[in-house]
């Protein structure tokens, strides 16, 4: 694979599509900057004391709007003081994000859900040019972003064909190794796809004993099964063949936040952090961000998030804007979580935990209606998730919906423990909550018995 050939490769194509629609916006925006306010004057904006927040240096309204839109930042729309303009520019320049991203994504289907519909002949003549391209010149590049926005049968039919080409390609068959593997944690297919995986990664050590992302890529596949102490050690044996192998800490560093030894996990992400001079995996940066923000760690959480958004690509970016909508939320900023969210839903809207974030976004702007529509997105889309249960539980007994509130909450309680995207530091967290939910909710029913059988729960320490 040669990934700066690729990305010169996407980078061409992405640049003359965006170039064509914004094209078709000047029209629009001479049309839109002549009907603005031209006042002159600066917005003042309040600083954020701990969150980083947009500079408004505007001359004016239309500045603002141009800034948006040429720049695609739908960042600068909270500048525009008029409302009704900045909802114009918030939904205009999402939709540039969104076009952006469906062409990195190389995801036909999704030009279907842009607005117009020679946008969507041109995402569609975008991508079919760029997967024309990337086929003939690095298939394998291809299959890494196919993987990384959960394209898992786009994945397996590129890289089979490799591995038809050359059976003995390392490359190809723990790539083939990583789809199968995150294709069984997000379809909850783990006993059925893991063994496939491991026999993969088999195959590509009896190639190359001394490859060390074979061993990397053997850990995440133990992770996923799951059985850490196993990961833990492929991970171990990857970092005793290369000992600056960034990804194999990332991995382990993974792996010992799952076991819940904290410690350890810093110790690794720092050290993957040390030894990441190019700024180059964005993984490490949005590990290191949950965890900060877990602990209060909030200038480092912020450091470390923005970081993750400017490296991370595609279904990563995604979740690098959920977990900085969250940091926006625990600061009680829900307007500026809110904006976060919308990027990541431009980005990746089937995703289950970014719609879960949504549903939290919108219960801090207090639009119930909002939130509760996204939790339900969330379990259509992962009917295993837990927090979505006790997400829609907690909108449902805001709404005096106690009945709903205690079936949601019981199913969440049942689903903690084989959640696995639930860290294991935080499920008895998650079933306290859930006592505290369910004890609330029977409250509303005036069913004494079982609200003091869950407050008793929520008073007992739990033995995780």
């Amino acid at each position: 694979m040669n990934p700066k050939h690729s990305k010169a490769v996407i980078a061409l194509v992405v640049f003359t599509t965006i170039v064509a629609l914004i094209f078709l916006y000047r029209e629009k925006l001479g049309s839109t900057v002549r009907n603005l306010n031209q006042t002159g004057s600066k917005q003042a904006t309040d600083a954020i004391p701990t969150l980083p927040y947009l500079k408004c240096d505007f001359q004016d309204d239309a500045e603002a709007y141009q800034a948006a839109m040429e720049k695609v930042n739908p960042e600068a729309c909270a500048c525009i003081k008029d409302g009704q303009q900045q909802d114009e520019c918030q939904s205009g320049s999402l939709e540039l994000v969104k076009f952006q991203q469906i062409i990195r994504q190389y995801n036909l289907s999704r030009c279907q859900e842009l607005q117009d519909t020679q946008r969507q002949k041109l995402c569609e003549q975008a991508i079919t040019d760029g997967i024309a391209k990337i086929t003939a010149e690095d298939p394998l590049y291809l299959a890494g972003v196919y993987i990384n926005n959960n394209n898992f049968s786009g994945a397996v039919s590129v890289l089979n064909a490799a591995i038809k080409a050359d059976s003995r390609s390392v490359e190809a068959l723990l790539a083939l190794a990583l789809t199968y593997a995150n294709q069984g944690l997000a379809e909850h297919r783990e006993t059925e796809l893991v063994p496939r995986a491991l026999a993969l990664v088999d195959q590509a050590i009896a190639i190359d004993p001394n490859s060390s992302e074979a061993y990397r890529v053997q850990g995440f596949v133990y992770e996923v099964k799951p059985d850490y102490e196993a990961a833990l050690g492929s991970y171990s044996r990857s970092l005793e063949i290369d000992s600056s192998y960034v990804l194999s800490y990332v991995g382990r560093g993974h792996t010992y936040n799952m076991m819940s030894q904290i410690g350890n996990a810093m110790n690794d992400l720092q050290k993957a952090k040390e030894l990441d001079v190019d700024k180059k995996y964005s993984q490490i940066y949005g590990q290191l961000c949950r965890l900060e923000s877990e602990g209060g760690q909030i200038k480092e959480a912020i450091d470390d998030c923005t970081k993750n958004i400017e490296l991370a690509n595609g279904g990563q970016k995604a979740e690098a804007y959920g977990m900085m909508a969250n940091l926006y939320l625990q600061a009680g900023q829900a307007d500026q979580a809110a904006d976060q969210i919308q990027m990541a839903l431009a980005i990746a809207p089937q995703n289950p935990s970014i719609n879960l974030t949504a549903a939290n976004v919108y219960i801090g702007l207090g639009d119930l209606g909002m939130a509760k529509d996204y939790a339900n997105k969330a379990i259509k889309l992962d009917s295993q998730k837990a927090m979505a249960y006790l997400q829609l539980a907690k909108i449902l007994l805001q709404q005096n919906d106690a009945n709903g509130a205690v079936t949601n909450g019981e199913k969440a309680l049942s689903l903690i423990d084989s959640d696995v995207s639930i860290l294991l530091p935080n499920k008895a967290g998650a079933k306290q909550s859930c006592y505290d939910l369910l004890a609330n909710a029977y409250g509303q029913k005036e069913d004494k018995a079982n609200e003091t059988k869950y407050r008793e729960m929520n008073l007992t320490p739990s033995e995780e």
